[in-house]
């Protein structure tokens, strides 16, 4: 049998045995910390036999191949999520440290650190354009991490102004995005789009465009991360995915409201809620088709729960050839432009929220960024801010009809020049 030891937030609190038929246990320790692992391993441990297996799952890359590769670049034994684990499990998602042996994480210690200049942090921008399954690098002894997800990225360590490996003693900080192959200039429209939720007053990370020679990138501060420390100080939280019990590849399986009936089960008060609610709205005006459960994730605190900060969240809609139905259904709509008021009050009565407050928040949503989009898109070349603003006046057609005057058309804009740099900072605010 293999085994996974948990530490969260530096607690122990408890073990995944991995058995030799396959199945995965989870087992809590009698003195573990009051947040359950997960809303699917609550603790009282009544779960599916499967979900401790998928919660682990979650946890890696999407694709076999980028497991693969993972399993080249860090000597694990193979790409089994237990194998891979016990070589990554020092920085992953959320608050927990996995580890195959029982000896708690060691402090970090100014050994732990191994720096990275300008032309490490460039070279693996470039690796990840030209070759989007090498998330991880070979000639970095200390650079092992773990980011969930499809789209080619990498994690660094921001300590002191100077940017670092992470590792079990050092976590990462920030997460590093390349624009995707499959998606031109995805990393301008990503910063964009980020710096909209922000504008619109949703809670959002600091992120920003890194800058590292001739290569440039998305970056963004992580939510699962409390940066106020040296190191960082981890944070525990989980995707939709795992609080549903789900593989990955079922992401875009659950509907709006099977998630609300999870948030409500899981928080009385219903502000979990609503707080879906305000980021499903945001995902919807600005045209985000791939709005999965991956995409939201919860804070587990001991004596309550929260949703995370938004992230990826990007106008898939501005690439025409994408598909931009949308991943989560608002009351049977599936594109953005078709849904109106009328869609999000059908919407709260089938899931049990009053129609009015849902209404409420999908208008203000709307109308803020509609109002801030011109802000947002201020530093973007003219060519992807014309088609940018255009795709978000679009995905809120069936908003701005019933609820506020269509805004004017927005047809020149000045342009910017992106240039190499000599040097690279932390993404501004």
């Amino acid at each position: 049998m293999k085994a996974l030891h948990a530490w969260l937030e530096g607690a122990y609190v408890g073990i995944f045995v991995e058995h030799p038929d396959g199945l995965v246990q989870f087992n809590y320790a009698d003195d573990a910390p009051a947040p359950p692992v997960s809303l699917s391993l609550p603790r009282g441990g009544r779960w599916a036999e499967r979900t401790p297996k998928r919660f682990l799952d979650n946890l890696l890359p999407d694709t076999n191949r980028a497991r693969r590769r993972m399993a080249t670049a860090v000597g694990a034994a193979s790409a089994s999520i237990f194998d891979l684990l016990a070589k990554v499990g020092g920085d992953i998602a959320g608050g927990l440290v996995l580890s195959p042996s029982d000896a708690p994480p060691a402090p970090a210690k100014s050994g732990d650190l191994q720096k990275l200049d300008i032309d490490d942090i460039a070279f693996r921008i470039h690796e990840l354009r030209n070759d989007p399954d090498s998330w991880w690098d070979r000639q970095i002894e200390q650079f092992r991490f773990s980011l969930a997800g499809t789209q080619p990225k990498f994690a660094l360590a921001r300590v002191e102004n100077a940017w670092f490996a992470p590792n079990k003693a050092v976590p990462s900080t920030h997460i590093i995005k390349p624009a995707s192959t499959h998606a031109f200039n995805s990393d301008l429209v990503e910063t964009a789009t980020a710096r909209l939720a922000r504008l619109a007053g949703l809670p959002a990370m600091r992120s920003g465009l890194l800058q590292a020679l001739d290569q440039r990138a998305f970056a963004i501060e992580r939510f699962d991360r409390d940066v106020t420390t040296t190191p960082a100080k981890r944070l525990h939280t989980e995707d939709l995915a795992q609080a549903m019990g789900l593989m990955p590849d079922q992401k875009y399986g659950p509907t709006a409201k099977q998630v609300i009936n999870l948030l409500l089960a899981a928080d009385a008060t219903e502000q979990t809620a609503y707080q879906f609610i305000e980021q499903l709205a945001f995902n919807v005006a600005v045209g985000n088709a791939d709005a999965h459960v991956k995409n939201y994730s919860v804070f587990l605190r001991p004596a309550s729960i929260s949703m995370t900060p938004i992230y990826d969240a990007l106008s898939t809609s501005f690439w025409e050839y994408m598909d931009n139905r949308l991943a989560m259904k608002i009351s049977g709509a599936d594109r953005a432009a078709a849904i109106t008021p009328s869609h999000w009050a059908k919407q709260a009565r089938q899931s049990g929220l009053d129609p009015d407050r849902v209404v409420d928040i999908a208008e203000r949503v709307s109308r803020q960024v509609l109002d801030q989009a011109d802000e947002a898109f201020a530093e973007l070349p003219d060519s992807i801010r014309t088609r940018l603003a255009q795709t978000v006046a679009r995905a809120n057609r069936g908003m701005a009809r019933q609820t506020q005057p269509t805004q004017p058309p927005i047809t020149s804009f000045p342009s910017i020049e992106v240039s190499p740099t000599e040097s690279y900072e932390d993404p501004s605010p």
